[in-house]
């Protein structure tokens, strides 16, 4: 009997921690289309109580990653790219393109953005 009342316990603990609403994640894919491999992409954003930042790692070329991001769309994010030979560029992205989905692609010259994948 107390493994069951564990279990319900568990359950409405882990029901009231769900997000409230129509809560989604912005989903953002980075694709490396450039000719040399992706040292280190950081994305940062907050809001008025929160800040956060992910970094990914290591992406070859040709590769793509998706990310999940805490954050709405269309409010527009910081994106800092740094190459294998250690340029680097960094901009804001993502503002106005209200999409549960968008895809940066960076390329050699830069990066060109689009709303989905």
């Amino acid at each position: 009997m107390g493994r069951l009342a564990l279990v319900l316990l568990a359950g409405v603990w882990l029901s009231a921690c769900q997000p409230q609403g129509d809560y989604q994640p912005l989903w953002v894919q980075i694709a490396n289309q450039s000719s040399q491999r992706l040292a280190r992409v950081e994305i940062q954003h907050g809001n008025a109580n929160t800040q956060e930042q992910i970094t990914l790692l290591q992406l070859e070329s040709g590769q793509s990653r998706m990310l999940a991001l805490n954050h709405q769309p269309g409010q527009g994010f910081s994106l800092t790219v740094v190459y294998a030979d250690g340029t680097s560029f960094e901009m804001c992205v993502g503002k106005y393109i209200d999409a549960p989905v968008i895809t940066e692609v960076i390329t050699d010259d830069g990066l060109d953005e689009r709303a989905g994948r």
